[in-house]
């Protein structure tokens, strides 16, 4: 399996030479990918927070409907997206189909059942004087931008995975994978694309440390699987910025 980007990929980053992907297996270079720079994240972030009011306003139902339609394009391209994973990972066949494609399929229509009902507004009962007579309700709303940050492990369910609930809450979505495996995320972004996903709410930014370190500072939360080391930059910088950050630590390679 063979990627490749366009001329105009190839010159984002501010001249940067493009990233090669190696299949680990054999050393062959199966693609190349752009080092995207802040001002790239940047635009990919103004883009999403245009693009997620639609997105929320289309509702569980209407965002359903593309997710459940993304469960079947995984399904109909299931060989291509197995290929895909096993070449930039060199991981087994099986390994890519249990671990990674079942998993996938499985989420698109777990939340899109699940959603409505785990979101949905709950009453609140209290017995203070202060709100006597009111109807009190909490209401879950979409944070706006969420970026994710994932590892070179399981390019699905690590990294894409944490996505899908994000973007069944109504959320835009920049998914930053490892410079190592960014070839199933691409692929993944073509599949919400053509499942009908309006223009800007996903987006991939590809690249190394700098690009993980840029979507830090243009998103309302951030989800990290990888390194202790790495997750200890992510949460001073979240820190810093008063957003939330889930951190899922363990591996020494994945980078941000």
């Amino acid at each position: 399996m063979t990627s490749t980007v366009s001329d105009s990929a190839r010159q984002r980053g501010d001249g940067k030479a493009p990233i090669a992907v190696e299949n680990p297996a054999t050393g062959e270079v199966i693609g190349h990918v752009p080092d995207m720079t802040p001002d790239d994240v940047a635009e990919l972030a103004r883009r999403a927070r245009t693009a997620q009011p639609g997105w929320e306003a289309l509702g569980f139902e209407g965002r359903g409907l593309v997710l459940r339609r993304m469960q079947r394009w995984l399904i109909d391209n299931a060989e291509k997206v197995i290929n895909t994973i096993c070449s930039e990972t060199g991981k087994a066949y099986e390994d890519a189909w249990i671990a990674e494609l079942t998993y996938g399929a499985s989420a698109f229509g777990f939340w899109a059942d699940k959603a409505p009902r785990y979101l949905a507004d709950e009453k609140i009962h209290s017995s203070s004087v202060f709100v006597k007579g009111k109807r009190l309700v909490l209401r879950y709303r979409p944070m706006g931008l969420i970026g994710v940050i994932g590892p070179w492990n399981y390019p699905l369910t690590n990294s894409f995975g944490d996505c899908i609930p994000a973007l069944a809450a109504g959320n835009s979505v920049i998914l930053k994978p490892s410079e190592i495996t960014p070839l199933t995320s691409l692929l993944l972004a073509q599949g919400l694309a053509e499942s009908g996903l309006p223009d800007g709410v996903f987006a991939v930014a590809t690249g190394r440390g700098a690009t993980g370190a840029a979507v830090l500072d243009e998103v309302d939360m951030v989800m990290f699987t990888g390194s202790t080391a790495t997750g200890r930059k992510v949460g001073i910088r979240c820190a810093e910025r008063l957003i939330p950050a889930p951190l899922e630590l363990g591996g020494a390679r994945s980078t941000a």
